[in-house]
């Protein structure tokens, strides 16, 4: 399962924290932030099979396709618990899937209680027929009642 990580930080006009280098074995991977002003791009609002991924924040169900139940699901998403990895740095490790196929431009949206909205690329294209995985870096003193979207071009 390859892995990309991206940080999302969380502009404050009051303070910024100091941006960590990625996470292990990412060194070849660019580093991407994206902030609250950052859009979906026109490709996917005009995309022939654009489409919103079922995106739930939970631990893994079973050993299926991104943690997911029998029967074999055709496209699979997953997103684990945010896991504090230092005070006010959180990581979220997610896994999409589409059998036969692969999908292109998936972005995460992580929408938070006070309104707050935090996007980034996590693929540019996935493998065919197999798991990816990717892992988030989010700036936020605290991240409880967080929720989640992916978006995609499928095929």
């Amino acid at each position: 399962m390859s892995k990309r990580v991206i940080t999302l930080a969380l502009l404050v006009v009051a303070c910024s924290a100091p941006v960590a280098p990625p996470l292990g074995g990412a060194s070849a991977t660019p580093e991407r932030r994206a902030t609250a002003e950052m859009t979906l791009p026109p490709v996917l609002v005009a995309a022939v099979g654009w489409s919103q991924l079922p995106a739930s924040i939970s631990p893994p169900e079973s050993t299926g396709p991104c943690g997911q139940a029998a029967p074999r699901p055709k496209l699979a998403s997953r997103i684990d618990p945010p896991v504090e990895v230092s005070r006010g740095r959180w990581r979220f490790t997610g896994c999409v899937y589409l059998s036969g196929g692969s999908l292109r431009q998936v972005f995460i949206e992580l929408a938070f209680p006070d309104g707050t909205k935090l996007r980034a690329l996590v693929a540019e294209s996935t493998p065919p027929d197999q798991e990816y995985g990717y892992e988030v870096l989010v700036m936020r003193d605290d991240v409880l009642g967080v929720s989640a979207h992916l978006y995609a071009v499928t095929p």
